[in-house]
């Protein structure tokens, strides 16, 4: 039996392999059952390759007890599966947590063709686009990257594989079809915590993939896998990975950014969250490590030399000893001379470095471990009388020696000087873990700590059932209260009930965790656990029965009945186990709880409702048969497994008589919006009404892309016309041209609403839908030119060129186009646009004037390279990247807060200003009213800067002002001859045009915050201040007012000076400088 492709001998097939009586009806069938290629052919024929993964809550749906294993999964992408991404990505997250490593190597070699707008949005989204220092340019100016490619291929991100004709071809762009920094990092933590070092490795070179590809006829760009993103990661975790694999797994960390900073930092970098991998090192004693840490720059000094306190605290002379011979002081350390003291060490140590001891070779070390390890004792002692460190590798030989219970070799070594603590007396755990009585006899007779680690030999012992040693370390000091794993050791199915009762007789007490402990053992199926807690006082019925459903919900039919027969409630929060049941497809569970009474009808058939929806035929099946109300909710059950796809259900519903009417036909709108074309059919030919709520069904497929129930629903009568055609807009907004182009086959009018599905392809990007209904009769031209304003908003290059090379007018709406593009940052749509003749001018500059205020650098810039107006509409460009004003305290002083982007802008307009300041004289006569006398002064204003300089008509300066330009307002700063600000000038908004309003703020008491207004008419300027004090000004203008201006002053403020009077005048004139014109 070669091929099956018969949908019904696949399904006996798997009815047999499911039921595990029915099995035995035929051995053939059970062979092929279990074969994973028929059980992939099955999974596809079935769900079809786009829903053979169905992954919910992080578990698979349909069929889990089918996927216990990668080489289905692998099978299934072999046969042509192929998930939605986000499925993908469950899938890759789920594989990891399974250890599945063959599936997690297929998703980093698997990459995808996409856009060159996606894949540039995407490397964005890495962060590879980063400032270059220009040599011969200011240390503050720095020049930015227009190519994405150039930069990111020189960081190494995207591999370029061209041919010798590559200029003359098409590039297409490979993106990986997973992010292995999802959720900032979610894979990579699951990896880590579960430490699972293959796959860490898998993940940590994923960057250095590069997919084999066929492209002979294109040019490549490869992005590759982003490097591993690691965030607060575990010390005590990352010790323990470092400790199995050395050296050349650290490397990888760094490489992937552990050592953004250097050697000596990182230890104590923010995303290790106890930062201190360092000082862990030096608590566990591994001298290696810490010697590759030192070496490479560690600061032994931080914290207070805490790397030191810790490896006093802990015992590890080889580290205190080497970490005091380079250098590490020792005058926080208290503890070191008794330390020393009671290792027979002159504490002379402290201050004078150690003779350096002969160093073996690292053959004859590794040879002592593995001789440890393997038992041979003659080789062991030869070479230690040869001198090999039995120290090196953190007394490795000992602890490989203990492990595989050589005690003939542990005595030796300990009788040569091996320490039995190192590690935290790590010896002892392994020797408790395999089970040698014998060597942890020896160890503890020898002085090793029971309770190290917090009681690490005797949890271990227990999770292994290794009783005597069990009762020999509680009997020699160990704290059974003590050890911090109970949680893991009551949670495994492997739970030892001898030893478990021989700690509840020495005092272990559990009881007040005995309800959450029976939860957990229902969930897991560990039915001897359950009784022994039961039995030992467990309380079944707490939190609603807990206990039952936990066991319902994973189908371990042999606790449900225990929990019953032992007084459980089947009806606790509301017949939850039965629905729970339903739900999972467990049909033995459910019928032993409807047996034993079960609420069917419990929280409105939710025990049918999520069977239905789970596709558990058989089990809604009995349920109906027993009782359960189809119609519950207004027959939302339908609805739903409809929604679902589930056929067979569906069928059986309808047949039964569920109404597929109910809720205006939703059942069909929802199948079709799903894509299930099977069930869209079904319901057709049973009555369903295809025009429910304007013609939903159809509007929703095209919307979804989903051509054949499409063609299924218009064959079968359903209206392309209603809502305004509204179905070919849903396809041509999310680029469905297959959709398209049968829609507007059968009839759908291209135009309507202002061609707005040309619009919202063109929104989208969607080029190839843009050109079809270009070439069938769109109107470029429509709402005008809304098609080119969209594409070049939403940074579309190549529709923008297409519509243009089409005939779309560039200059429509002012120039709508390049205010859009210019707008959200789109330097190659901003250029196009400029070299097809865009007006850079048009609207008063507003390109350039939404570009500033967005801090698009780049489009500010070519903009003005180009001949943009930096001072049109009032500098607007520079008042609106000045974001948001804030002061400290007082009126005068003023700072702007400025976001990073909008700060590179204004820095870059005020440069332009500055290299292009103009200076103007004007000649002033000033009539002084109150004492008869005219006085003469000349005003330089920079109409750049903003600078105003008085001086008299001897040329000597009486004072000068300085403006600043805000959001809104121009600010001057007034200062007299002694260059002491008095005074700061505002002008407010045009608030009751034709005048304007100004604000003077003055420091002295003698002066207050005042108003001046402006008449444009007759060029009169009134000061009013609210102490009663008024100055006035009257201009006078000649016809050539380039001679100068005529000014009568009069104040009923005598204590004002002359300078005062000027430079006050001198501003004002500058602040209306457009008037004076």
């Amino acid at each position: 039996m070669n091929k099956i492709s018969s949908y019904e001998i696949l399904t006996k097939i798997f009815i047999y392999s499911q039921n595990p009586e029915a099995r035995f009806l035929s051995h053939h069938f059970l062979e092929i059952s279990i074969l994973n290629s028929v059980r992939a052919d099955f999974l596809i024929y079935k769900f079809g390759k786009e829903n053979a993964f169905n992954i919910q809550k992080n578990k698979f749906f349909q069929y889990p007890k089918l996927f216990q294993n990668q080489e289905l999964i692998l099978r299934l992408f072999e046969k042509g599966a192929n998930p939605d991404s986000k499925t993908r990505q469950n899938l890759f997250i789920k594989s990891i947590k399974n250890d599945w490593d063959m599936v997690v190597e297929y998703f980093l070699n698997l990459f995808e063709q996409t856009t060159e707008r996606k894949f540039n949005q995407l490397v964005r989204r890495r962060g590879e686009i980063t400032g270059i220092k220009n040599e011969s340019a200011s240390k503050k100016e720095t020049i930015y990257l227009r190519k994405f490619n150039q930069l990111v291929r020189r960081r190494g991100e995207i591999t370029g594989i061209k041919n010798e004709s590559a200029s003359k071809k098409e590039t297409i762009y490979l993106v990986p079809t997973i992010d292995i920094n999802l959720r900032k990092g979610k894979p990579f933590n699951i990896a880590f915590y579960n430490k699972n070092i293959k796959i860490i490795k898998q993940l940590l070179n994923a960057h250095k993939i590069i997919p084999k590809i066929k492209y002979d006829e294109y040019n490549v760009e490869i992005l590759n896998h982003p490097k591993v993103f690691m965030e607060q990661l575990d010390s005590s975790y990352l010790c323990d990975i470092l400790e199995m694999e050395g050296f050349e797994l650290l490397k990888s960390f760094f490489i992937n950014g552990l050592n953004n900073y250097s050697i000596a930092t990182i230890i104590f970098a923010p995303y290790i969250k106890s930062r201190n991998l360092f000082s862990e090192f030096c608590k566990r004693g591994n001298l290696k490590f810490v010697k590759l840490f030192v070496e490479n720059g560690a600061d032994m000094e931080i914290h207070d030399g805490i790397s030191l306190k810790l490896a006093i605290k802990y015992k590890h002379l080889d580290v205190v000893k080497y970490l005091v011979e380079r250098g590490a002081k020792t005058k926080h350390c208290e503890d070191l001379e008794p330390f020393l003291s009671t290792q027979n060490i002159d504490s002379e140590i402290a201050n004078f470095p150690a003779k350096k001891r002969l160093r073996t070779s690292v053959e004859d070390e590794h040879n002592l471990q593995e001789a440890s390890a393997n038992g041979c004792f003659d080789i062991v002692k030869i070479l230690v009388e040869n001198g090999a460190g039995i120290h090196e590798n953190n007394e490795t030989a000992l602890k490989e020696a203990s492990e595989n219970g050589h005690l003939d070799i542990v005595e030796y070594l300990v009788e040569n000087g091996s320490d039995i603590h190192v590690d935290q007396d790590w010896a002892l755990g392994m020797a408790s873990k395999s089970g040698h009585l014998n060597v942890v006899k020896y160890l503890v007779e020898k002085g090793a700590n029971v309770q190290a680690r917090e009681d690490f030999a005797l949890g271990i012992a227990c999770r292994n059932g290794h009783l005597d040693i069990v009762k020999y370390l509680v009997e020699n000091g160990a704290d059974i209260k003590g050890e911090n794993h109970w949680r893991q050791i009551l949670e495994n199915k492997n739970l030892h009930l001898d030893v478990l009762n021989y700690l509840v007789e020495r005092g272990l007490d559990f009881i007040e965790r005995k309800t959450f402990i029976l939860s957990v053992a229902s969930k897991e199926g560990n039915f001897e656990f359950v009784k022994y807690l039961v039995k030992n006082g467990a309380d079944i019925h707490a939190n609603d029965d807990e206990a039952l459903r936990w066991a319902s919900l994973s189908g371990y039919l042999d606790v449900v009945k225990y929990l019953l027969e032992n007084g459980a409630d089947i009806h606790g929060y509301c017949d939850n186990s039965l629905s729970r049941a339903s739900e999972k497809g467990h049909f033995e569970v459910v019928k032993y709880l409807v047996e034993k009474g079960a609420f069917i009808y419990a929280s409105s058939d939710e025990a049918l409702r999520r069977a239905c929806e789970n596709c558990h035929y058989d089990i809604a099946k009995y349920l109906v048969q027993n009782g359960a109300d189809i119609h519950v909710f207004g027959n939302e059950i339908v609805k739903n497994t409809s929604g679902k796809g589930h056929f067979e259900i569906v069928k059986y519903l309808v047949e039964i008589g569920a109404n597929i009417h109910a809720v205006d036909d939703y059942a069909l709108t929802w199948a079709s919006y799903n894509g299930h074309l099977e069930v869209v059919k079904y319901l057709i030919e049973n009555g369903a009404n295809i025009h429910a709520q304007n013609e939903q069904a159809l509007r929703y497929v095209s919307g979804k892309g989903h051509l054949e129930i499409a063609k299924c629903l218009i064959e079968n009568g359903a209206d392309i016309h209603v809502n305004n055609d509204d179905s070919l807009i849903r396809a041509s907004e999310k680029g469905h041209l297959e959709i398209v182009k049968y829609l507007v086959q059968r009839g759908a009018e291209i135009h309507v609403n202002n061609d707005i599905a040309l619009i919202k392809a063109s929104q989208n990007g969607h080029l190839r839908v843009v050109k079809y209904l270009v070439e069938n009769g769109a109107d470029i031209h429509a709402n005008d030119d809304d098609a080119l304003e969209w594409a070049s908003l939403n940074g579309h290059l190549e529709v923008v060129k297409y519509l243009i090379e089409n005939g779309a007018d560039i200059h429509s709406n002012n120039d709508g186009a390049l205010g859009c593009a210019s707008e959200k940052g789109h330097l190659e749509i901003v250029e196009y646009l400029v070299e097809n003749g865009a007006n850079v001018n048009a609207d008063q500059d507003w390109a350039l004037g939404v570009a500033s205020e967005r801090g698009h650098l780049e489009v500010v810039k070519h903009l003005v390279d180009k001949g943009a107006d930096i001072h049109a509409r009032n500098d607007y460009a520079l008042r609106s990247a000045l974001k948001k004003k804030k002061m400290d305290g007082t009126e005068k002083n003023n700072e702007y807060c400025l976001t990073d982007s909008t700060d590179k802008v204004v820095g870059y307009i005020e440069e332009v200003d500055v290299s292009k300041d103009i200076k103007q004289t004007r000649n002033v006569v000033l009539k002084d009213l109150n004492h008869n006398q005219i006085l003469f002064f000349k005003i330089i204003y920079q109409t750049i800067s903003k600078k105003v300089e008085v001086y008299s008509s001897t040329g000597k300066l009486i004072g000068y002002s300085k403006g600043v330009l805000s959001q809104s307002d121009l600010i001057y700063s007034l200062y007299n001859e002694d260059g002491k600000e008095f005074a700061i000038a505002k002008r407010g908004s045009f608030s009751n045009s034709p005048n304007l309003s100004y604000v003077i703020s003055f420091n002295d008491s003698r002066k207050s915050i005042s108003k001046i207004d402006t008449m444009f008419n007759d060029y009169t300027i009134f000061f009013h201040s609210f102490k009663g004090h008024s100055i006035t000004f009257e201009t006078y203008l000649k016809n050539n007012s380039n001679i100068q201006d005529k000014i009568v002053y009069q104040s009923e403020n005598e204590q004002t000076n002359f300078a005062e009077r000027a430079v006050l005048l001198a501003c004002l004139v500058s602040i209306n400088f457009e008037v004076f014109h």
